[in-house]
């Protein structure tokens, strides 16, 4: 009997001690969207690889796994492949893998950017924009079967986003354009929508006008071509004698989704209000668009009338240790030292970082020798001073949109806001009795006429 009592406490108390499984977590940051053919799968970047989850939304898993940036994906037209972009060998190359995963294969080797951005309706070939004749840019195809590369056409300004149409008689490609994320610049660099006749070899402007016209490709229908663009002009920079009112943004100003017909005719699709719409990807055979917008990646449902974000969840383990030791030769930007000379503050990287000036001597000089990071803003956090005490520093930094200034506690390795204000602040700098800071600030205030 107590041989049957001590097994019954020791297997309940296992069932007991068994850690739970961990929920999935909403994935931030999702980014590249591309559907499949038929629109009920959707592939994504996530954390430098290439994942896959229903386009309703729920749980993702990894097509790729790599250290190096793996990007641009795009579903073949049998839904079996997926091509897209690596930085794993230095450069952009193209890949295909199996939309399932698998063993990615290379299909480019050239030392410049190439970046898939269309299959041939007959999964045949991959189109992509490069620069191997320079200074001439082009548009080639790749064929995934044997690997031979083809020019379809050259120009001297930049060639991006080629796409097929549906019966793989024209393509849709931008020519000129400032990056994506310039999508409200206005001017005469702004991208361009052209066409072009593989029958024939000729092409002709279908938009081209001070506003760019982004992501060009065409809809199931081959009679009309999705772009993110705009109507309105965003207000820039004031002169330094005038003052802008309030901005208020609106649909028109914002990039968002257009249909144009062949003739150039445009039609709004979208109206979002603030962030810009990127990357659109199409389902060739629904129609379904899926895009990015904000931290996320979003469904406009051919059955809806409005767009949806998609929910993604995921578990994904990390590649690197989230902490290590490297050693920093190079690359600091500024460096000032504490009133006692004993401490050396630093810029490397955007952050800022102390180290010991003065090294102990013998198996402590090692431990001397490792710098203590302070900050970890993604941006720029930099022209520092200490304080007269040494015990706080102040920088700038641009964490809440503008760059603004904050003060650093050593000891309790806080910090806090001193400039709760829309101007931007540049050179500061501490007052010989650690009283006051001084610095310039933009904008008309204090200027005399």
């Amino acid at each position: 009997m107590r041989l049957f009592l001590f097994s019954f406490a020791l297997l309940t108390t296992q069932a007991f001690c068994q850690l739970p499984v961990p929920a999935p977590k909403p994935i931030i940051g999702a980014r590249y969207p591309a559907l499949s053919p038929d629109g009920h799968q959707i592939a994504f970047v996530y954390k430098g690889d290439i994942w896959r989850a229903k386009s309703s939304g729920g749980e993702a898993t990894p097509v790729t796994n790599h250290l190096e940036h793996d990007a641009y994906p795009l579903f073949s037209p049998d839904g079996n492949w997926i091509a897209f972009g690596s930085k794993r060998h230095g450069h952009w190359d193209t890949f295909i893998i199996p939309s399932k995963g698998g063993t990615p294969r290379r299909l480019t080797w050239h030392s410049g950017s190439e970046i898939p951005f269309g299959w041939s309706p007959d999964g045949k070939r991959i189109a992509f924009g490069s620069r191997r004749n320079r200074p001439h840019y082009e548009i080639m195809t790749v064929d995934v079967s044997t690997l031979r590369s083809n020019i379809i056409c050259e120009d001297y300004a930049p060639l991006r986003y080629p796409r097929w149409s549906p019966d793989g008689k024209t393509m849709v490609y931008t020519r000129y354009g400032m990056p994506w994320y310039r999508a409200r610049y206005r001017g005469s660099a702004a991208a361009q929508v052209w066409i072009y006749d593989v029958q024939t070899n000729t092409r002709k402007k279908l938009l081209g006008d001070e506003r760019q016209h982004l992501f060009s490709q065409f809809m199931p229908d081959g009679k009309q071509i999705l772009l993110v663009t705009t109507a309105q002009a965003t207000p820039t920079l004031s002169n330094i004698d005038e003052k802008l009112g309030k901005f208020s943004d609106n649909s028109e100003r914002t990039p968002n989704l257009w249909l144009t017909d062949l003739k150039g005719k445009l039609k709004q699709i979208t109206h979002f209000k603030t962030d810009s719409i990127r990357y659109p990807s199409i389902a060739a055979k629904s129609g379904d668009i899926a895009f990015e917008h904000d931290d996320g990646i979003w469904l406009f449902s051919q059955k809806s009338k409005k767009p949806k974000k998609i929910q993604l969840h995921a578990n994904a383990d990390v590649k690197r240790n989230t902490k290590e030791f490297t050693k920093a030769t190079s690359g600091v930007t500024e460096a000032e030292p504490s009133p006692d000379g004993k401490t050396i503050l630093f810029g490397l990287q955007g952050d800022i970082w102390t180290v010991k000036a003065i090294k102990s001597k013998g198996i402590n000089k090692e431990i001397d020798e490792v710098a203590t990071q302070h900050t970890k803003w993604a941006g720029d956090d930099s022209d520092f001073s200490w304080s007269k005490d040494g015990k706080k520093f102040y920088f700038t930094s641009n964490r809440e949109g503008n760059t603004r200034i904050y003060e650093y506690d050593l000891e309790k390795q806080k910090q806090k806001s001193l400039w709760n204000r829309d101007e931007n602040i540049v050179r500061l700098r501490v007052s010989p009795d650690g009283k006051h800071l001084f610095f310039w600030v933009t904008g008309t205030e204090g200027r005399t006429s």
